[in-house]
Formats: structure tokens, sequence, C-alpha cells
């Protein structure tokens, strides 16, 4: 069972097979994006300009894969997220598959967001603003539009409540002569030369083309592998043990062995 699970990721790659993959990758995919924006001000903050149309935005912090722990319930890690001059909080999540991109995905990370964004002692008018912004390969909402936008409001007269909490859709399909739609050409392309962001372009360009860059990515992409050959290994032995205990279930309940007692010698649930 391990050796199956296991199998293409034990085998490892050539250099030459690690340049050719790193060479396909895209700003859509998470391994490119994770190392073309952590710590580069310059390219979160083009980033969000373009979407917020505000180029008056000035990005002081950017992190990728940036965790936000809960003691009591679930724990999120953010794609990026930066926080700008006036300390607004953003978190950009590039999603290449819709259904990871729900409304209570997006609503889970606002408060999340918040809970962090205010720290003990300050007051609630104290909250600044936070924007969760998903970026989807597909059209989510299927209206063909470039963006959308959510906003809490009175349901009776559709008044929208200023409470500082945006979230926002990108639409990865449009990607016409329009800024917003030059940014999401940008992010699914393979080469640098095809970009219209410099920003972007010259970070992709380091990271793809520049002997520093590459090594980066090949030893990101080394870290990678071992952690899916580990995971690939526990997720076996979990497999491997629950099999034996359906194998002994099967056979308790074939001699007539009360439920309860398969129940507690297995470990399996009713």
């Amino acid at each position: 069972m391990v050796n199956i699970l296991t199998k293409k990721l034990t085998r490892g790659f050539t250099r030459e097979e690690k340049i050719a993959r790193i060479k396909k990758l895209r700003l859509i995919d998470d391994m490119l994006m994770t190392k073309a924006f952590d710590g580069c001000n310059e390219c979160s903050q083009v980033l969000l300009q373009v979407i917020l149309n505000n180029a008056t935005l000035r990005v002081e912090q950017t992190k990728t894969q940036y965790s936000l722990d809960s003691i009591e319930g679930r724990s999120v890690r953010l794609d990026i997220y930066a926080v700008d001059a006036d300390g607004k909080h953003y978190d950009v999540e590039i999603q290449r598959v819709s259904k990871d991109a729900s409304v209570k995905r997006a609503r889970y990370h606002s408060s999340m967001m918040d809970t962090y964004a205010l720290p003990k002692g300050k007051k609630y008018d104290d909250l600044v603003d936070t924007y969760v912004i998903f970026i989807t390969e597909k059209d989510v909402w299927g209206e063909g539009l470039p963006s959308y936008t959510a906003a809490r409001c009175l349901i009776h007269n559709g008044r929208q409540l200023y409470d500082g909490s945006h979230i926002l859709y990108i639409n990865g399909e449009i990607q016409d002569d329009t800024p917003l739609g030059r940014l999401m050409s940008d992010m699914f392309c393979e080469s640098a030369k095809d970009m219209h962001y410099k920003e972007l372009a010259d970070r992709v360009s380091y990271l793809k083309d520049e002997k520093g860059g590459m090594n980066i990515m090949c030893e990101f992409s080394e870290a990678l592998i071992e952690q899916g050959r580990k995971e690939g290994i526990e997720q076996g032995l979990e497999q491997g043990k629950l099999k034996k205990s359906i194998e002994i279930a099967q056979n308790l309940l074939a001699m007539h062995t009360p439920i309860e007692v398969v129940v507690k010698a297995t470990k399996l649930s009713q």
C-alpha cells in the first residue's frame, strides 16, 4: 500500500526535469505564486492596485502561505497576505478549482482576518479594513463579469453597511485589453516576455531564467516532493491499518460476534 502511494514521489527528478517543469509554471500555480510573491511588496502592490483600481495603494508587508492560527477553531493559511501603509489587511487566494472559492470559505477567512486585525485592548471602531480576494481560473458566478464584489447590506432596502469588510472575486477567464484583463493574462503566462506588468515579469524572469532564482525554485520543488513523500507514507500506513481493521471486523461479524464487541476490538465506528 505504501509503495503504491509513494512510487512517483520517491523516484525523484533530475535537475533538467525540474527546470522543464518550472518553466511551464504560471502565477496561477501555487508553486510559482508562493515564491514570486513571498516578501515581494512590488508584486503584491501592483496586484492590489489593479484589482482595487487604486494607484496610490502602497504595500509595506507581504508574506505567502501565511498561517492564522486558532486555538478553538480551524486555522487558515493565506496564499498571499499583505498589509498596506494605512494598516489595511489583504488576503489574496489563488484558486484553480471553483469549489475552493466558496462563500463560506470567504466568510471564514474574513472573520479570521478581523481577529488578527484588532489587537487586545483596542476598540471595535479601531478595526481596520480587511480584504479577502479570490482570483479564480473560471468564472465562479457565471455572469461574465471581470470581477464581483460582495458586501453586507440591509435586506429591506439594500442599503450597504460600510463595516470595512470586503470580499471580491476576480474572474481569470477575462483577459481583455483592460488593466484587470492584462493582469489576469499575466497570471496565466508561462513566459515573462509575454507579461504586461514589469514588476511581475521581472520577478518571474528571475525565478525562471536566472541561476539564483532557478536554484530557489529547484530547492522549493525538492522540499515539496519530500513533504508529499512523507504525507504519502503516512496516508499509506493509515489506509493499511484501516484495511486490516475492516478485515478483522468482517471475520468477527461472520462469526456472529456482537456489534459492540466488534467496535471495541477494531476501534471502527458502528
